[in-house]
């Protein structure tokens, strides 16, 4: 992730690389995503917007994250984020979406 800013605005540059497929989500409320892992696809997430209380990622806890930040899901890894209202989070990821791919819990 690359940030610039100047006096005329701010620029995130949020990732580059081969991906299929981009969503954004807007937390209208506090709330935890995810809590799932896939099989077959790899993702990155990107909080752009607001803050994370907790993000889990395998057996990785982080506390207390402020945007921007960035974080790299390889398939099979558990994540969770906890976000607060406001927040958002961006996630590219390798494959399209695939019914039966995500799993939810840990592995």
């Amino acid at each position: 992730m690359f940030k610039h800013e100047d006096d005329r605005r701010s620029l995130i540059e949020l990732t580059n690389g081969e991906y299929k497929a981009c969503k954004v989500v807007v937390a209208k409320r506090d709330c935890v995503l995810g809590d799932h892992y896939h099989q077959g696809k790899d993702e990155r997430f990107l909080l752009v917007m607001g803050h994370a209380t907790e993000v889990v990622l395998g057996d990785d806890v982080l506390r207390g994250v402020d945007a921007p930040a960035e974080w790299w899901v390889p398939r099979g890894t558990y994540h969770r984020f906890s976000l607060t209202a406001g927040s958002v989070l961006v996630g590219v990821m390798s494959e399209t979406y695939e019914e039966g791919d995500e799993r939810q819990g840990q592995p």
